[in-house]
């Protein structure tokens, strides 16, 4: 029950964990920017965008892989707050702004659209989960559940349509509009650092209520 009693509570206080962490992020973050800046992530159209791919891939494999084998990274993970982690869904709300570049002729809709609606969808419902689990409504670790699984498939429909429509090798979708704005910054900011860092969140919250299950915390 040692894992549930640390996550019934924000963690106080800067632990050594926490400031690895936001090294991390910080670091993490200030690279994303660079490489946007200079036009790391953009891609011909004779090319895959090897490097998006890999921005938005490759920190949520590395978590995994460091929860599987780092017990300090595991601990640490799991005593994070469960409510924080889907209150933070809630930000997903903005991504209603993908409808205005759509709007204005700076997306393609077949990326925009779904992308849009399914961040702003997980965004309102985040409250809702959150209510029930603060109350510990009956069920409440369901709908925490399908709003990680909801997100995460909103992330999938996004990234996919996203690269269909660029203008890269694999856009065969691509139009008049393509969705390479993603590969600019600000954008590049969402595929190179949002996404990935909420799919991580997404990730903690699903393997917190795995440990909650067999722990038999209802």
């Amino acid at each position: 029950m040692t894992t549930i009693a640390a996550n019934e509570s924000i963690v106080k206080g800067p632990s050594g964990a926490g400031i690895v962490v936001g090294a991390i992020l910080a670091v993490w973050f200030a690279a994303a920017v660079a490489a946007g800046a200079n036009g790391v992530f953009l891609a011909g159209p004779d090319t895959p965008p090897f490097a998006l791919m890999s921005a938005a891939a490759g920190p949520p494999i590395l978590f995994l892989l460091a929860y599987g084998f780092s017990e300090r990274v595991r601990g640490f993970a799991l005593s994070l707050n469960l409510g924080l982690l889907t209150a933070f869904q809630a930000w997903r709300v903005l991504g209603a702004g993908m409808l205005f570049l759509y709007a204005y002729g700076h997306l393609p809709g077949l990326f925009a659209w779904p992308a849009g609606l399914g961040d702003v969808a997980v965004g309102l419902a985040a409250p809702f989960a959150v209510l029930a689990l603060m109350r510990r409504s009956p069920g409440w670790q369901r709908r925490v559940f399908w709003l990680n699984i909801a997100g995460l498939a909103d992330f999938a429909a996004a990234v996919g349509t996203g690269l269909l429509t660029s203008g890269t090798a694999i856009g065969i979708f691509a139009g008049a509009v393509n969705s390479d704005a993603m590969a600019i910054l600000p954008m590049s900011l969402l595929p190179s650092f949002g996404v990935p860092l909420f799919i991580i969140m997404h990730a903690i919250s699903l393997l917190q209520l795995r440990a909650q299950r067999r722990e038999g915390v209802a």
